[in-house]
C-alpha cells in the first residue's frame, strides 16, 4: 500500500500521526510531495524525521523559498529566521537536491502544484 503526503509545513506531531496511522492500515511506501519544512514549528524535527524514514520526496514552492531566501527575505519574514536558525546544516542541500517533479515505475507522476513547472519557477 502506498501512503501520499503533501504540506507537511514542519508540522512534526502531524506528521508522527500520518505515518503511524499509515503504517498501521499497511502503507510500506512512503511519497512526499513537498513544501516539507516551511512553517513556524518544528523545522529540525520534521527534517530529522523525514529523513529518518524511507520516503521518495519531491520539493515544493516553500521547500525552493527557503534555500533561496534573500538577506531581505530573510530579515523581513521572522518564519524565515526561525527556520533557518533551527534547521542542521545539510538540510538545505538535501531540499536543494530533490527534484520538483517525478515519474515513478509504476506509472505516478508526481509534482506539487501544477504539473506545468514553467509556471511556478519550481
Amino acid at each position: 500500500m502506498l501512503a501520499v503526503l503533501s504540506d507537511i509545513h514542519s508540522n512534526i506531531w502531524a506528521l508522527e500521526s500520518v505515518i503511524k496511522d499509515a503504517k498501521q492500515k499497511g502503507a510500506r511506501k512512503f511519497i512526499n510531495l513537498g513544501d516539507i519544512l516551511y512553517g513556524p514549528l518544528a523545522p529540525k524535527e520534521t527534517y530529522e524525521l523525514l529523513r529518518s524514514e524511507e520516503m521518495i520526496t519531491i520539493r515544493g514552492n516553500q521547500d525552493r523559498q527557503i534555500y533561496e531566501a534573500t538577506p531581505e527575505e530573510i530579515s523581513d519574514n521572522p518564519t524565515m529566521q526561525f527556520i533557518l536558525a533551527e534547521l542542521p546544516n545539510e538540510a538545505l542541500p538535501w531540499m536543494k537536491s530533490l527534484p520538483s517533479t517525478l515519474s515513478l515505475p509504476e506509472g505516478i507522476f508526481l509534482c506539487h502544484g501544477v504539473p506545468d513547472t514553467r509556471c511556478c519557477s519550481f
